[in-house]
């Protein structure tokens, strides 16, 4: 079916329709209407003739009678039959009665004729209704006709009208789309109307030409994708970095048919970009530059002037389009004799926001803008890549170079060390064994490597030591990695010794290895154990009659014993005070021994820390007074337990307010609390004195340490306060620490696992509480 026959059609139906609907429901429908019209209008009609012939019916007049009836049945031609009765039945008219009307064919009207309430007569008239409905029948089909022919007449116009306007814009559009089809895109639509058929054609107009446009733009793709395989794949095979570069140089030329170009790397020489290019075109102009192309560029030119185009992208990453070189002002100009330069376009290739390369190509007819640049991008990746990979392989090979140098002297300094050096595998096995470790252990290498570890420790340690690098390897919890420990040593004779050894972690080669530095501390521990044994023992016979003075003083000082002059009041108060310091030296130094040999007892208990806290500061409020500092508890959490030996928990909060003290300035607030952190209690002590030194930071907690304050009027002190403060909480796995005070000064704080009150046996409820 043609597109015309399909234009024409719903015409053609409607036409057809409307005929239908006028013949066959309209036209019965108003003949039957008129047919009544017509009864109607007759049936009047007979009625005003019957008034007429009153008159005459009355005087017996039947001339007049007959006068009137056939005067009116000769206008009347429709009326086939006119009768009147008289009141007694008697045909009055017509004289004969030969005109009896056929029932089929006429409607009968029947009429009374009375006059007041009598009778006079009846008249009776057939009527042929058909035939004026038959002239009304002609008049309507006249009517038909004449817009039927009229229908048609329109439809044929519009017929040519649709030809025009539809079918042949139509028509063209195929035949467009066909030649689309067929890769055509060089023929465009004439554009005459604004209607929908117009917009249209516009519609496959823009269509072609951006299908042209997209056409081109895969073939520019495919020509992008073309060039990054063929790099990728040379880059690959591992190809002469020159190859690689020459040809994607010749590449991008091609695709922006620009007349010659670069490909460089971006190196730096005291802090100063350069330009050194992979690739780049020959427009030496004279004898003097073609002899300098010809024995620099295969090592690569280096342009140190980055005052430039080219520069331009170096120094601020971004890229560079100069469609009239001669007058930008990035330009530096060029040489004598240089080919012109009539556009420049430079893209950087950035990695990591700093430039590590760039190509610049010059000359393009059409100039360079941001739409070219968009396409390249897959080439500026590219390439891009293919220099940090060539980049990286170059420092690939210097890294592997100083790695091997750094090789030959780690081994140099291995093999010289005095320390044992031993390497395990994860499984424990020996892979390295140097001399010292042949010295300390009697072994010669060959005789141990491959052989597990435990050869080297004796009893408990050696399965100690494989269940420690088991955990670590497991569960990442270390208790030997990275960490010093003493363990004891056989020799290859079978002798024991306490060694030292320090295991660290390192990775060789995707494998990973366990290193162990070890140390030989024999006489380390026979001169602690002198030392041990010498504190002690003078710690012991200094406490006894130490004792006895400090008491004979106290008597002295108490007046028990009588006045003393002023000055010799003041001797005894000093060699009271001294006596208290030598005291508490004393002290701290059994105390450290007995820290340092496991020898302090500790009596855990549940302890409720805001009472203890409260008790502490009681306690210590006397030596505050003494130096005029104010010991303040802050709002602080209740409820809260640990589970702590209360004696020496209040030893370490003494020291830590003692310290306070001692360091605050005259008037101050020292401020303690109580809170959660980080899951666990934390007890703070809060000065606002002048702070600790940086230079003092790293050993506060160290033995005999103590801040220069000789500025100060409250200096005192052994010096291993905090150290045993450290050594008791460690024993309560806690932490003590410190940091700045906002306000000024120092906070102090003591970090213990938190724990609930509970029927726990003792021996369970550090565990617990961890």
């Amino acid at each position: 079916m043609s597109i015309r026959f399909k234009l024409l059609l719903p015409f053609i139906l409607a036409v057809v329709f409307l005929g239908l609907i006028f013949h066959l429901i309209w036209l019965p429908e108003y003949l039957t209407e008129k047919e009544g019209n017509i009864h109607d209008q007759e049936a009047a009609y007979i009625e005003a003739l019957a008034a007429s012939l009153i008159p005459p019916l009355l005087a017996s007049d039947l001339a007049q009678i007959h006068a009137t009836l056939d005067t009116i049945s000769a206008r009347r031609p429709h009326w086939k039959s006119v009768r009147l009765f008289n009141a007694n039945h008697e045909q009055l008219y017509p004289i004969d009665s030969t005109n009896s009307p056929a029932p089929n064919n006429l409607i009968a009207i029947s009429q009374e004729i009375t006059y007041g309430q009598e009778a006079l007569a009846t008249l009776q008239v057939a009527l042929d209704i058909s035939t004026l409905l038959n002239t009304e029948v002609k008049r309507i089909a006249s009517l038909e006709f004449g817009l039927l022919f009229f229908t048609l007449v329109i439809t044929v116009f519009a017929a040519l009208l649709l030809d025009r306007w539809i079918r042949k814009p139509l028509k063209l559009m195929v035949n467009a789309t066909n030649r689309i089809v067929d890769g055509d895109f060089n023929h465009s639509l004439q554009q005459h109307s604004s209607d929908e058929v117009g917009q249209l054609t516009k519609a496959i107009d823009q269509m072609q030409s951006q299908l042209q446009s997209r056409e081109k733009e895969t073939a520019f793709q495919h020509r992008v994708l073309e060039v990054i395989t063929n790099a990728q794949s040379r880059f690959i095979r591992d190809a002469n970095p020159k190859q690689i570069f020459d040809k994607l140089l010749n590449d991008i030329l091609s695709l922006t048919n620009s007349e010659y170009g670069f490909i460089g790397e971006v190196l730096h020489e005291h802090n100063k970009p350069y330009l050194k290019t992979f690739a780049l075109t020959n427009i030496a102009w004279n004898d003097q530059t073609r002899e300098f192309y010809d024995e620099n560029a295969p090592n690569g030119l280096e342009f140190r002037n980055v005052h430039t185009l080219f520069g331009c992208a170096i120094l601020t990453g971004e890229n560079v389009v100069a469609n009239s070189p001669a007058h930008d002002s990035r330009s530096a100009g060029l040489p004598d004799g240089h080919p012109p330069l009539h556009a420049f376009l430079g893209v950087p290739f950035m990695r990591e926001d700093k430039v590590i390369g760039m190509f610049g190509v010059a000359n393009r007819p059409q100039g360079y803008d941001e739409a070219l640049i968009t396409y390249l991008k897959p080439i500026i990746n590219t390439c891009t890549q293919i220099v940090e990979a060539y980049k990286a392989e170059q420092n690939r090979l210097k890294f592997e170079m100083l790695v091997r140098e750094r090789e030959v002297r780690m081994r140099t300094i291995v093999n010289n060390i005095s320390e044992g050096i031993v390497s395990t595998n994860e499984e424990g096995f020996i892979e390295g064994f140097n001399p010292a470790a042949e010295n300390l252990f009697g072994y010669l290498a060959s005789e141990v490597i491959g052989k597990n570890i435990s050869i080297l420790v004796a009893g408990d340690h050696a399965a100690n030591h494989n269940e420690y690098i088991a955990n670590y390897l497991h569960h990442g919890k270390s208790n030997i990695v990275g960490l010093g420990r003493e363990v004891e040593g056989i020799r290859k004779d079978g002798s024991v010794f306490p060694l030292e050894v320090t295991v660290s972690e390192m990775w060789v080669e995707g494998q990973r290895l366990f290193c162990g530095v070890m140390r030989d501390i024999t006489e380390r521990k026979k001169l602690d154990k002198m030392k041990q044994e010498f504190v002690s023992t003078v710690s012991h016979e200094l406490r006894t009659p130490l004792t006895s003075i400090r008491g004979s003083l106290g008597l002295l000082t108490s007046g028990k014993m009588g006045d003393f002059q002023e000055k010799t009041k003041n001797l005894i108060s000093i060699a009271a005070n001294n006596s208290e310091r030598l005291l508490l030296l004393i002290n701290d130094l059994l105390d450290m021994e007995k820290l340092a040999s496991g020898k302090m007892e500790f009596k855990f208990q549940d302890l409720e820390v805001t009472k203890f806290l409260h008790d502490a500061v009681e306690a210590n409020q006397g030596y505050g007074q003494q130096h005029n500092v104010k010991f303040v508890i802050a709002a602080s959490d209740t409820k809260l337990f640990v589970y702590a030996d209360r004696n020496r928990m209040m030893q370490v909060l003494s020291n830590l307010l003692s310290n306070a003290a001692k360091f605050s300035p005259d008037g101050a607030s020292v401020e303690t609390a109580v809170n959660i952190h980080n899951g666990r209690i934390r007890i703070s002590v809060a000065d606002k004195g002048r702070g600790i030194p940086s230079e003092f930071e790293s050993r506060i907690f160290e033995r005999f340490t103590q801040v220069d304050s000789s500025s100060t009027r409250k200096v005192g002190g052994t010096g291993l306060g905090l150290n045993i403060a450290k050594a008791i909480v460690e024993n309560h796995k806690g932490n003590i620490g410190f940091m700045a005070n906002p306000e000024g000064g120092t906070i102090f704080y003591v970090d213990l696992p938190r724990v609930e009150p509970s029927a726990l046996h003792p021996k369970d409820r550090l565990k617990s509480a961890i």
